[in-house]
């Protein structure tokens, strides 16, 4: 299940929290927006009343699409002294009338609406309504990061408490992985042992970087290199300051 991030949680909440009339959330991720459109619901406390949606990231939006929801918007005695959300799920999915009569809006907009634009493809919007945007690139984490992450930290929990026999367990379920998997997890590895505080810190980093490189640019099996890093990570005998 896809979860939002806390850092695209704090940009969605800064949004809302300033009242920027018009936003557009950008990721490649159609799921990912949903949630992000389901996370502003909860924190502006905003329902079926004062929410208008249109668009579903893959039908063609008309202009009598946008002129119908405009006309919804506008009706102020409905949503009387509230924000109201005007929200396009596929803004690259208008056609060339309905963006210029969106962008006609966008112009001169009420001062209580919001008008949120979800998309996938930022070149295939109308290049003046992306100017008139608050543009907000949504970084959401695919399962494969998140698993590079998981390995990445029990490689790093082994080397700062000198478990070697752990680390190669870890190696040896790695075999599963593809090369592009493990290069991640060694570079979220390298990252991380960036921020620690031990002595020969630089030392592990230039070996990681090695099994990266000898990785890449040579066909022998990749866990190969892992072991062989490792073993030598190990006998630098380190100590934690």
């Amino acid at each position: 299940m896809i979860k939002i991030t806390k850092k695209d949680q704090k940009l969605i909440e800064n949004i809302i929290k300033n009242n920027k009339q018009q936003v557009m959330f950008i990721n490649n991720n159609e799921d990912y927006l949903m949630e992000a459109f389901n996370y502003i619901k909860n924190i502006s406390g905003s329902n079926s009343e004062n929410i208008i949606t249109i668009g579903d990231f893959k039908s063609e939006i008309k202009k009598a699409d946008i002129i119908e929801a405009l006309q919804r918007l506008q009706q102020t005695s409905i949503f009387k002294n509230n924000n109201k959300y005007l929200t396009i799920f596929g803004s690259d999915k208008l056609n060339d009338y309905a963006s210029n009569s969106l962008l006609k809006y966008l112009e001169e907009p009420s001062n209580n609406s919001i008008i949120l634009l979800f998309t996938t493809n930022i070149e295939s919007n109308l290049i003046t309504i992306q100017s008139r945007s608050i543009k907000i690139y949504l970084k959401h984490q695919s399962e494969e990061l998140v698993k590079s992450q998981q390995i990445a930290e029990k490689l790093l929990i082994n080397i700062k408490n000198k478990q070697n026999i752990k680390n190669f367990i870890v190696i040896n379920k790695l075999k599963n992985e593809n090369k592009k998997n493990i290069d991640t997890s060694l570079t979220i590895l390298y990252q991380k042992i960036l921020n620690l505080d031990i002595k020969h810190k630089f030392k592990i980093i230039d070996l990681i970087l090695q099994c990266i490189y000898k990785m890449n640019i040579e066909n022998r099996n990749f866990i190969l290199y892992l072991e062989e890093c490792f073993i030598k990570i190990y006998n630098l005998k380190y100590d934690q300051n």
